[in-house]
């Protein structure tokens, strides 16, 4: 009986070993995203943002520059969505600092868009009307990037497919206005 339990008390011992030799593994350490220049949304907002892009690629990409970059292009995309079609997001500067490396994204939202009047010109096999019912935004909504997309290279492509036009050419153009004068 005496023996058995100084061979359980061994196993335990060596097992607990393994445990402590896994938790003093060096850690990788992703870079930490410090966004400035951002007067609408918060640091954590777009961290989020580009956080849950970075966290597709293993950790051992997530500084990569190509990956970083790619994730910037999303942070500004999402500021195209909630209506910021202008929005400027700067390359990422990695650098160093105490706790490891941090990585520098300048940021500027610009001025928020709503829809205004939208004009479908050059279309004959749809009447204009009948193209702007797709669109998912009335004359006052934030213009979002997102929808718009959605809307001319989806809706606007399918109904053109549906009729048998495999090929659909638009030109988008662009008149902003900010403040009552043509940018």
């Amino acid at each position: 009986m005496r023996r058995l339990s100084v061979t359980l008390y061994l196993i335990c011992l060596c097992m607990s070993g393994i445990t402590v030799c896994k938790g003093q593994e060096p850690e990788q350490r992703e870079p930490v995203i410090e966004f400035e220049g951002n007067r609408v949304f918060s640091q954590q907002q777009l961290f989020n943002v580009a956080d849950k892009c970075l966290t597709q690629y293993p950790r051992s990409l997530r500084g990569n520059p190509e990956a970083l970059h790619y994730c910037m292009w999303k942070v500004k995309l999402f500021l195209g969505c909630q209506g910021y079609m202008r929005a400027e997001v700067g390359r990422p500067k990695m650098q160093a600092s105490g706790s490891g490396e941090k990585v520098i994204v300048l940021v500027d939202e610009g001025v928020r868009y709503r829809l205004g009047s939208l004009k479908v010109e050059g279309t004959k096999l749809f009447p204009p009307e009948r193209l702007i019912e797709m669109l998912d935004l009335k004359t006052g909504d934030v213009a979002s990037g997102g929808v718009l997309q959605e809307w001319l290279h989806q809706k606007v492509r399918a109904a053109y497919a549906d009729r048998g036009y495999i090929q659909y050419d638009q030109r988008e153009s662009e008149a902003i206005k900010a403040k009552g004068r043509r940018r």
